[in-house]
């Protein structure tokens, strides 16, 4: 794969990520200054993460489709001898095995068919059990923060909102530091908040609200030292499916 090509499919899937947040370039930015200005308050860190999906499914995705194409195969069972005639008339060479050949292939194909239409994230959320999606999240997000290093930073105060849009869920992952400090149920609340800005179609707004009561929240706690260096990058990452 040539550089020109890894970057084209980058630039892709940042604007279908941007696209699905109802967000655009200058949004992104606002939400990176305002990372930059609340780190500014506090010894803690804040890093924001977004990837289009946590997991590619393709087990239940399949699963699904083995199943309706076992449903197709006992439909074709119910009309075999009009199939068996029709193949007659149509080759003169009646024969049950030609039958059986063209009614197999009609299943797999079938199969192969619904594992491509079950392979959509609308379709996912309804197929897959929530407690499988929102375990998918939760080891993509702790995964995010050991390869993002916000685990590694002085104090271990680094804080990860990672989100993730087609199990439309979003988690906070904090650092030991912060988590003997703070309740998981105050960052649950803020997530909630993502959440539901998402909903009505206005993630940018509440993505920097989020991003504010996170650095309320640790500047209450954390209050910046003396030496409070910039340890983790003011940005947000947006990540490619399945990586």
């Amino acid at each position: 794969m040539t550089a020109e090509h890894t970057s084209k499919e980058s630039e892709r899937n940042r604007n279908r990520i941007l696209s699905e947040l109802k967000m655009n370039e200058s949004d992104l930015k606002t939400v990176e200054q305002i990372i930059e200005a609340e780190e500014r308050k506090t010894d803690g860190e804040i890093a924001v993460a977004v990837i289009p999906e946590s997991s590619d499914y393709a087990a239940f995705e399949l699963l699904f489709a083995v199943v309706l194409g076992a449903a197709v195969f006992a439909a074709l069972m119910l009309f075999h001898q009009k199939i068996e005639d029709a193949l007659s008339a149509a080759f003169w060479l009646p024969s049950r095995a030609l039958t059986t050949g063209v009614m197999g292939l009609a299943s797999f194909g079938s199969i192969a068919l619904f594992f491509q239409l079950l392979n959509r994230p609308a379709i996912d959320r309804i197929i897959v059990p929530s407690a499988v999606r929102n375990t998918a999240v939760r080891r993509r997000a702790v995964r995010r923060f050991v390869e993002g290093g916000v685990y590694a930073t002085e104090r271990r105060t680094g804080i990860l909102l990672f989100l993730s849009l087609a199990e439309r869920r979003i988690e906070i992952v904090a650092d030991t530091g912060i988590a003997e400090q703070i309740e998981q149920s105050e960052w649950d609340a803020i997530a909630a908040g993502i959440a539901e800005g998402a909903r009505r179609g206005k993630t940018a707004e509440a993505l920097s609200e989020a991003v504010t009561r996170c650095g309320t929240l640790l500047a209450s706690r954390f209050p910046p030292k003396q030496h409070n260096p910039n340890e983790l990058a003011d940005r947000v990452v947006l990540l490619e499916a399945g990586s």
